[in-house]
């Protein structure tokens, strides 16, 4: 029996071709990539500071682990991060704001001498809240009124 093979030419796109690509996305996916980087930049950088705060301004600690969470909550709840568009990327940075604050949990216990029972008591609270937050929205989501 013989075999018969088949090959096909891929035809190649030229950087023109790739360039006007980009150019002629939908507007709606634009503004949404906008909105989902705006919020990991936002978040992010409010997780970084309060993780640099340890280290260089201890008095900006309390004020900087509940700016990261509030953050992240008003960034869902304004640019409807619960929409089937935008839920992956709530879903991504309600993740990476928790695992901060869990993280700023064993840092502060981490820490020698650090005996702020106040931020212990704040980080455990935006640790939970946070989650509970996101949960009780979605679940709101499936509710038809």
């Amino acid at each position: 029996m013989t075999q018969a093979i088949n090959i096909e030419r891929v035809r190649r796109v030229s950087f023109t071709e790739r360039v006007k690509a980009v150019l002629d996305a939908d507007p709606m996916v634009l503004c949404n990539s906008f909105y989902v980087l705006f919020g990991f930049l936002i978040s992010g950088s409010l997780v970084a500071a309060a993780f640099f705060a340890f280290a260089t301004h201890r008095d900006y600690l309390e004020m900087l682990f509940w700016c990261a969470p509030a953050s992240t909550a008003v960034w869902g709840i304004a640019y409807a991060g619960w929409t089937d568009k935008l839920q992956w990327a709530w879903n991504s940075l309600t993740a990476f704001t928790t695992l901060g604050m869990i993280g700023g949990i064993f840092v502060v216990l981490a820490i020698p001498g650090q005996t702020n029972h106040d931020l212990m008591i704040e980080l455990v609270i935006c640790a939970c809240a946070l989650p509970a937050l996101w949960t009780l929205i979605m679940g709101l989501r499936h509710i038809t009124f």
